[in-house]
């Protein structure tokens, strides 16, 4: 499997129209789409982050999405524009705390309906949630924005020292028939 981008973040504005988007894609079968609707930031499909060369340019863009949707949201917060919110019991927060991607197989963190699943080879992202422009919102992204730093960290560590490969492949999962049905 090897990560390619098929967007980047710079001609999509958070919050802004309808109907703008922008999407990531690590392979023909994983995206990941961020879209605009009614005030709102919508993030639904899957994204697989390869621990690899590839894997770490998907990982950039990535933070730069989540980069360009928190600074959008300060900039209102700090205008004064940002409302309360509502309580919304679908967005409960898993905490990040010992989240270190690429170092076991177990590690599932949880963000209203998108789930983060760490693997020692990848770190698959996947569901849906829609982030209100409001302070619920905020806490949300901050949350979204610190995950993604932690995965580009970790890539930028081996990048750096060296020890980030090329490419990896990872086997696709295969559904055998049940045994005992």
């Amino acid at each position: 499997m090897k990560s390619q981008s098929t967007n980047t973040a710079k001609p999509w504005t958070a919050f802004d129209s309808q109907s703008a988007s922008v999407q990531l894609q690590s392979d023909s079968d994983s995206k990941l789409e961020f879209w605009n609707r009614g005030g709102k930031v919508c993030i639904d499909g899957a994204l697989t982050v390869t621990a690899d060369a590839s894997g770490y340019d998907i990982a950039k863009e990535l933070h730069a999405i989540a980069d360009h949707v928190l600074k959008e949201l300060e900039k209102r917060n700090k205008a004064g524009t940002l409302p309360s919110g509502t309580a919304n019991e679908a967005n409960k927060i898993t905490p990040i705390l010992g989240f270190e991607p690429y170092k076991d197989e177990s590690t599932s963190i949880q963000l209203g309906n998108l789930t983060i699943e760490n693997r020692l080879d990848r770190v698959e992202i996947y569901g849906k949630i829609t982030l209100a422009c409001d302070q619920n919102g905020y806490q949300e992204m901050i949350y979204l924005y610190s995950l993604s730093n932690t995965i580009l960290s970790a890539l930028d560590k081996c990048h750096k020292a060296g020890t980030l490969p090329k490419e990896i492949e990872i086997e696709k999962t295969v559904i055998k028939e049940n045994p005992f049905q």
